[in-house]
């Protein structure tokens, strides 16, 4: 079976966005970078 790869583009202003976001929590919280990216991960699994 051949894997298929899904490429998705994210735009650049969405994903500096994204990253300020996660820093912006991340501090709220006093996650480091890679702590806030799993909690919003599984936060967005759920929904």
């Amino acid at each position: 079976m051949e894997k298929k790869q899904l490429v998705v583009n994210i735009p650049k202003d969405l994903d500096e966005k994204f990253r300020l976001e996660v820093k912006k929590q991340g501090k709220k919280y006093n996650l480091s970078l890679e702590e806030a990216l799993k909690l919003w991960l599984e936060k967005n699994k759920k929904e």
